[in-house]
């Protein structure tokens, strides 16, 4: 395992890791989890985060039975640079 990156998607190798955070610093909105592997904050920080400030961060999201959070990478980025992290 020594090869291998943990992330809060699973254990990649570190030339997928690689791609992975290429291809995440592509997007406007990222999911939770793709929030933690990009900025390295863990998920259950980032829902923390979300119920103090999320407003300004985060759009929730309904799609039939499936309700969640998509954070803009920018202002997230923006707020973790305020508050310090």
């Amino acid at each position: 395992m020594s090869n291998l990156k943990r992330t809060a998607l699973g254990y990649v190798t570190y030339e997928e890791y690689n791609q992975l955070i290429s291809a995440l610093s592509q997007k406007a909105f990222l999911s939770v989890k793709e929030t933690s592997v990009y900025f390295g904050v863990s998920v259950s920080r980032i829902y923390e985060m979300i119920k103090q400030d999320g407003e300004s961060f985060t759009i929730k999201f309904s799609h039939g039975a499936t309700a969640g959070y998509k954070i803009d990478s920018q202002h997230f980025q923006d707020y973790i640079r305020k508050n310090g992290m």
